[in-house]
């Protein structure tokens, strides 16, 4: 995915977390049916914060991860909280995979009945 901004809170964007994330969310171009036509629709939002925060595990840092992708008026968001920063990457990739499969499914569903119907009407028409 080319068009993700990112945006890090207390902790320092290194090279290999922005590779580890751009590599999570090249996959959501196939899912969502990007070419070089339409690339210019998609757009994504990632925001990292570690928390270093004694109410939490003794201690141990926290990090927020959350991402929005926004395509054709669509957007999808998901957030983690974990004690480490990758699993809550691959949580976030997780949860926006499962809502974008989620919408199309319910899409395609309605293009279906919607066909259905159609052919309904021109068979008693």
């Amino acid at each position: 995915m080319k068009n993700i901004t990112f945006q890090a809170l207390q902790i320092k964007m290194t090279n290999a977390i922005e590779k580890y994330i751009r590599k999570r969310l090249d996959g959501f171009e196939k899912l969502l049916h990007i070419n070089s036509d339409n690339v210019d629709t998609l757009g994504c939002h990632v925001r990292i914060r570690r928390e270093m925060a004694e109410h939490h595990k003794k201690g141990k840092d926290v990090y927020h991860v959350d991402a929005t992708i926004e395509h054709n008026g669509q957007s999808y968001r998901a957030d983690a909280n974990r004690d480490d920063l990758y699993t809550a990457i691959d949580e976030v990739k997780d949860d926006l995979s499962r809502l974008i499969t989620k919408d199309l499914s319910i899409k395609r569903v309605a293009e279906r009945q919607s066909g259905a119907k159609v052919k309904r009407l021109l068979r008693s028409g």
